[in-house]
């Protein structure tokens, strides 16, 4: 619940310095970005992630999972494109990744951000799925709150 919690303390804050980055056409991923709200940021529990391959489609792997993580899982970030090519929906799901990296299994989705390159630079709003649960197969859902946190790459 520490993560909900911080989650629930940080939701409503208005974004720092400005207007939410929305969808670029053709912009560069970059190889890494870390993920966090100001408050993880100031205690260094902010999200890493490395950009990596698996089969067709560009992830990013982190180094840790949500609370609600299994053993072996780790947050993975997917980006649903758009029919026009264009990014759609980021997600962040709980999901094991095999030792080679060639196989990814997504249990169960925990943060989403609507129609934003999350690899640019910036503040982003993104939801958390209240129905994470460690303990089921992360089938449901339940998106809710306004969570800022700033994508910053190196």
């Amino acid at each position: 619940m520490i993560k909900r919690a911080m989650a629930s303390a940080d939701e409503g804050q208005q974004e720092p310095g400005g207007s939410q980055q929305v969808p670029g056409g053709g912009q560069e991923m970059p190889e890494h970005l870390t993920i966090g709200t100001k408050k993880a940021f100031e205690k260094n529990y902010a999200f890493p992630y490395e950009k990596t391959q698996i089969g067709l489609e560009t992830i990013y792997v982190c180094t840790k999972g949500s609370q609600w993580a299994r053993t072996s899982e780790v947050f993975v970030l997917r980006c649903e494109t758009q029919q026009d090519g264009s990014p759609g929906t980021w997600t962040a799901f709980d999901s094991a990744v095999n030792a080679n990296g060639s196989t990814l299994q997504c249990r169960q989705p925990v943060f989403r951000c609507v129609a934003t390159d999350i690899t640019q630079p910036g503040w982003h709003k993104w939801e958390t799925n209240y129905a994470a649960n460690a303990n089921d197969a992360g089938l449901l859902v339940d998106w809710q709150g306004a969570l800022w946190a700033e994508t910053r790459v190196p």
